[in-house]
């Protein structure tokens, strides 16, 4: 599942970099807002010192050696309030330090000059390294108990950051863990969801192997409703439509399969249908070549090659017929309103000659007088065509044949010899006829009632037939 790898990677990398970004901002605030109060408070402290040595300074009196005095005050009074934390110089050199860095002044100048503050404010660093520790440095360019002195006072804030880095520290180790834990929850959830997908990949690889059969399993998952309807996932929707599609395609390929096979057999009946007949036109024609034969004897040779040859041109011509219907679909057909009228006036014209040749009688009629039907007229007219032969076929010479329509469809009678029982279920099958020698005397084949199945089916419709032996055959046609 190399596309779950991918997700569940993505997104845990995705949790993990929240899970470090967040808490590691919220420290680097919490570190900046404690740095800024802590300088807050040194610097009122510093403020706070420098004012009592300005006391100092004050309180001697001006006839003693100010100036030797003053200078005395003046760094006894820096190293009792700030000492080993501030460095006091004169002049820019050093007069006190007892801290243990060495801190240049040029430095803090530069840094003070490029901050635009004024004299005697007091310039704040940004933590510096020093020692292996961190500092912030206070710098105070004039003093204000006397001008030729500053001050320069660190804070050490090394505790702030240890402790900021120690609490990133923890915060990870957390997210570490909280993050397996949520790792675990993520990879069964994406796993669930994205396992309809791997069985979506499993069974398009057995289809593209020919299992049509192969469908997606549903998945176990509650069943969400909303207004009282089913609500699914995009996955479970792609679930769905491929079982439909893969439904779809193996009822494709199943039908298919029964017309390959219905072909197949077609080809191998009219194999043997057409064998007989041209092994006995061949015969025939060498007999002609080989034997001298009387006139008579020669007429009726070559009366009985025409003969079976206009039974192969038939049985030609019925066979691309049924195989083109084999293959045909509803749309395929010109389904158009059709006047009933003129479809038995075309169905009388096209029988004549066959009925008088047969001496039968064709009886039409329909009601009501103006009867259209919804229906592909020619496929509609060799039906009833093949209907009307089949039954001048069955019926003796004299006989008649009724063809009848109404709302319903239409309807063929005869009254000749019927079909037995046990055969009725057959007759639509291609080349199957009941009394064979007798078919094939007059020109038959067994393809006229599945050229008619078909054509029904290609309408929607039904066909019935019904018949009894000794009394004729009743064959309707359902639309």
């Amino acid at each position: 599942m190399r596309l779950f790898r991918k997700v569940y990677v993505r997104v845990l990398s995705g949790i993990l970099v929240v899970a470090v970004a967040i808490p590691g901002y919220l420290l680097w605030e919490v570190e900046k807002q404690s740095l800024r109060d802590v300088c807050r408070y040194e610097e009122q402290r510093i403020w706070n010192g420098l004012s009592a040595i300005q006391e100092r300074v004050q309180r001697y009196d001006a006839g003693l050696d100010t100036s030797s005095v003053k200078n005395t005050v003046i760094v006894k009074a820096f190293r009792d309030i700030f000492g080993t934390q501030g460095v006091l110089l004169w002049n820019g050199k050093e007069v006190f330090n007892l801290s243990s860095y060495e801190l240049e002044q040029d430095i803090l100048k530069a840094m003070r000059a490029k901050s635009g503050l004024e004299k005697r404010d007091i310039f704040i660093s940004a933590p510096q390294t020093a020692g292996g520790n961190k500092l912030v440095l206070f710098y105070q360019e004039t003093a204000g108990f006397d001008g030729a002195y500053s001050v320069v006072i660190y804070l050490d804030v090394t505790d702030i950051f240890i402790r900021t880095r120690n609490l990133f520290l923890n915060g990870l180790g957390f997210a570490v863990f909280l993050l397996a834990a949520v790792g675990i929850w993520i990879y069964m959830s994406i796993y669930r969801v994205m396992e309809p997908l791997e069985a979506l990949s499993r069974a398009a690889d057995e289809i593209a192997k020919g299992e049509y059969q192969i469908r997606i399993p549903k998945r176990r998952v509650p069943v969400r409703r909303k207004n009282g309807r089913l609500q699914m996932d995009e996955i479970e929707e792609v679930a769905r439509n491929f079982n439909r599609m893969a439904e779809k395609v193996e009822e494709h390929v199943q039908k298919l399969a029964r017309v390959n096979e219905k072909q197949r057999q077609l080809l191998g009946s009219l194999a043997h249908e057409i064998k007989t007949p041209i092994t006995a036109i061949i015969g025939n024609a060498d007999m002609l070549l080989t034997i001298r034969l009387g006139e008579e004897k020669r007429t009726d040779a070559l009366l009985f090659i025409l003969k079976e040859g206009k039974r192969l041109s038939s049985l030609s011509e019925k066979m691309l017929k049924l195989a083109g219907l084999y293959g045909e679909q509803r749309a395929g057909a010109e389904i158009r309103e059709t006047d009933i009228g003129k479809l038995f006036d075309r169905l009388k014209n096209q029988t004549d000659v066959l009925l008088k040749e047969r001496r039968m009688f064709l009886h039409m009629n329909f009601t009501p007088n103006d009867l259209k039907k919804r229906m592909d007229e020619d496929l509609m007219l060799s039906l009833l065509t093949n209907l009307v032969d089949n039954a001048s076929k069955a019926s003796k010479p004299g006989g008649s044949i009724m063809v009848s329509a109404d709302e319903t469809g239409f309807t063929v009678e005869d009254f000749g010899t019927g079909i037995p029982k046990q055969e009725l279920g057959h007759v639509t099958e291609a080349f199957y006829m009941v009394d064979k020698s007798r078919s094939r005397n007059i020109g038959g084949a067994g393809l006229g009632l599945a050229i008619c199945r078909q054509i029904v089916q290609v309408h929607g419709g039904k066909l019935i037939i019904e018949s009894e032996e000794g009394k004729g055959t009743r064959v309707s046609v359902k639309l």
